[in-house]
């Protein structure tokens, strides 16, 4: 494809798409300053092009030139045609930028876009997390009372009752949700009305109404999950807890009771009484219910974290084997494949195998960078760098089409790929980036290695 994009250049060289072909080419092989060269001619040939200058975007991303990048995101939304994915990268960019730029940037997508519902929402919620409660009620207000009202518009209803809970107007929040404790609000209704009421200091109200709250959630235990994990924020643990093992005691294959139990259990790290409850939601919902698979993950998991606290690696053991009996039910699984793989890479175990479940993996959804990044790791830690390198790559490119960034473990990945090849001064650069785009998520410990990688490579 190099060849071709040179070839053509030299018969046209005013020919936009070989220059664009070309940088995309140099970014994927992480020549970030020829790629940024030859998108820039792209660019200069095409300049109304909203799709040249998103992609040219992400490379100045990848080169730490992040002004650059916000300029062509925003000369991109002057074409009335630029895809709307545009402005949902310059949003996850300005976020990580400037509050105030992205607090203007809002505001002229709300003047561009004045009955859109769900800008609104964004645009409300990320006023109210940076304190502009003032702002942020009229405009969450605006889009509860515009849009349908319908089962599917809860969220909008909740977070306006939420603008009103943190601007303490909770005689307002009990007004306005009132005339919703019927219908299918409800179980929203009353959650937050407890939550004012406790503001107010009546516990024993709020209490009433949050038991009023799960009664209306039925039989949907998504939402009843939600409303327990409410409860125990605002009138604690125990509350949740009581009222759990009163309707265990009524009915032990009630579902909701068991994941909440699970999940306290869980944060709590009791993990063997974590795992009784999971296991109980998976008898209960049984095989054939895709809820099954997701337990059998959540159970895998809670294993690995016993294993992690106790350093027993029966439980490492049975967490493996917790992937495996669902592969057994369900071989086509991605998913599963995806995790079993990370697992066996990431604890040293069957590296063969592991590589070969990851490859399965991609091979079932091959266009998702998530299963690349797992496979470039499973290559990784089989010692298979070179294939590793441009797996990761691969992995980088496909998760920057729609979004600014990939991963920090993405370019972490990469790094490991690039220093097991003795690329010493590409690996701190990957290493460097990983400890960049994580700064506000990375954990102590994955920050504790990614700069001993670094000083590593530095050597």
């Amino acid at each position: 494809a190099l060849k071709l994009a040179n070839r053509t250049l030299q018969l046209v060289p005013e020919d936009a798409t070989a220059w664009r072909l070309r940088g995309l080419i140099h970014r994927l092989r992480n020549d970030l300053p020829q790629a940024i060269e030859d998108l820039e001619n792209s660019r200069r040939r095409q300049p109304n092009n909203a799709t040249i200058r998103m992609e040219l975007a992400q490379a100045y991303v990848r080169a730490g030139r992040i002004g650059a990048a916000v300029g062509e995101l925003k000369a991109a939304l002057n074409d009335p045609q630029a895809p709307d994915r545009a402005r949902e990268m310059l949003e996850a960019l300005l976020k990580r930028t400037d509050e105030e730029a992205l607090w203007t940037f809002y505001q002229q997508t709300l003047e561009k876009f004045p009955d859109d519902t769900d800008w609104m929402m964004r645009a409300g919620l990320f006023a109210m997390q940076s304190g502009r409660l003032e702002t942020a009620r009229p405009i969450l207000k605006k889009a509860w009372n515009q849009c349908p009202q319908g089962p599917d518009d809860a969220a909008k209803f909740d977070l306006y009752l939420e603008s009103l809970l943190q601007s303490r107007q909770y005689e307002t929040l009990i007004a306005e949700a009132r005339p919703h404790t019927e219908g299918p609000f409800a179980a929203v209704a009353y959650a937050q009305m407890a939550q004012a009421h406790m503001k107010m200091g009546s516990r024993v109200q709020a209490l009433s109404l949050y038991y009023q709250a799960l009664e209306h959630c039925g039989t949907d235990d998504r939402l009843m999950l939600g409303v327990l994990q409410n409860m125990s924020q605002v009138v604690g643990v125990a509350e949740v807890e009581t009222w759990c093992r009163t309707k265990l005691q009524a009915n032990p294959d009630a579902l909701s009771p068991n994941l909440m139990m699970f999940m306290l259990n869980r944060r709590a790290g009791a993990y063997n009484a974590a795992l009784g409850y999971v296991s109980a939601c998976m008898r209960i919902v049984g095989q054939d219910d895709p809820m099954w698979t997701r337990l059998a993950i959540d159970k895998s998991n809670v294993l690995i974290q016993a294993y992690v606290k106790t350093s027993d690696k029966q439980y490492l053991l049975e967490g493996i084997a917790a992937l495996e009996d669902v592969l057994r039910v369900q071989p086509q699984n991605s998913t599963v494949l995806n995790n079993l793989a990370y697992l066996l890479a990431d604890n040293n175990e069957r590296l063969d195998q592991a590589v070969a479940f990851a490859r399965q993996a991609l091979d079932l959804r091959p266009d998702d960078p998530v299963l690349m990044d797992t496979y470039a790791y499973t290559l990784v830690k089989a010692g298979r760098f070179e294939e590793a390198e441009r797996m990761a790559q691969m992995a980088i490119h496909y998760h920057e089409m729609s979004k600014p960034d990939a991963p920090w473990d993405a370019y972490e990945h990469l790094g490991m790929a690039q220093e097991g090849l003795g690329k010493k001064t590409d690996a701190k650069v990957a290493y460097e980036r990983a400890l960049g785009i994580g700064k506000d998520s990375l954990t102590e410990t994955d920050r504790q290695e990614l700069e001993a990688a670094i000083a590593r490579v530095s050597e």
